[in-house]
């Protein structure tokens, strides 16, 4: 019965999603092209079609709750983080509506739900048996730390412009973080080891970007390639001395 009952909310959650983004691209089609697009309305119809085809007794918003609060699959994670992630892009999409300024394309809506989706999953996952409230703000503090990394380098670029070439050797930092994290399977101390050699990477980048003579760029300076790897090595040092910390108290419990 709860199988039966977990399947059926599972179908709900899927076919209200595909609801919502074809709402997401009706809306963006209306901003971007000035008419709604047969595609948009086709996946609208599709999802209609779909719930009201699987639609069972309860309260399709209940069971929706039910399965953002207390998910129990990893796909009801997955579903559940991509629908609050685009629930989210509701903010920009307002200020494109309401501002000429706001110059965001299709492309730049979609990548900053891949960014904020992969972000948050990841943390949902790492966290979903863990009650350590310590271990908790490490595992946040550094996915977000990365999201927020990747996010400026792609928006501005961490040195001189997003066309600097040098800016890519930022997604090395978070390769390091995810092979270190694959490869302590997110244990405390092996985490803190891993992020505290990220935060030594950004001292290395910044030597790299001053002996290239960056600091000679229109957009960048000495002092602004210390400060921002500065800041970034700040973020993963942080990180790195809570998940010590939840050593500590790990330790202290057991005596």
């Amino acid at each position: 019965m709860d199988t039966q009952s977990n399947k059926i909310k599972l179908q709900n959650l899927i076919s209200l999603l595909i609801i919502f983004f074809g709402f997401l691209l009706l809306v963006l089609n209306i901003t971007f092209e000035s008419e709604p697009g047969a595609v948009p309305l086709f996946i609208v119809i599709v999802g209609t079609g779909y719930y009201l085809y699987i639609k069972k007794r309860g309260n399709m918003l209940s069971e929706l709750s039910t399965i953002i609060k207390k998910p129990i699959s990893i796909l009801q994670y997955a579903l559940s983080t991509a629908l609050l992630s685009a629930l989210l892009l509701i903010i920009p999409l307002t200020a494109k509506i309401i501002s000429d300024e706001m110059k965001w394309s299709i492309f730049d809506f979609f990548a900053a739900w891949s960014l904020i989706f992969t972000a948050s999953f990841t943390y949902r996952l790492a966290s979903k048996n863990v009650n350590n409230i310590t271990y908790k703000a490490a595992i946040a503090l550094s996915v977000f730390s990365g999201l927020f990394l990747i996010w400026s380098n792609l928006a501005v670029g961490l040195i001189g412009n997003e066309n600097n070439p040098i800016n890519w050797v930022y997604p090395g930092v978070l390769a390091i973080g995810t092979l270190g994290a694959i490869v302590t399977r997110l244990q405390p101390r092996g985490m803190a080891i891993v992020l505290f050699i990220m935060a030594f990477s950004h001292l290395i980048i910044s030597a790299l970007a001053l002996i290239a003579g960056m600091q000679y760029a229109p957009e960048s300076s000495v002092t602004e390639i210390l400060a921002v790897n500065g800041f970034f090595a700040f973020l993963w040092t942080a990180s790195g001395l809570l998940f010590l910390n939840t050593v500590k108290e790990d330790a202290n419990s057991k005596v």
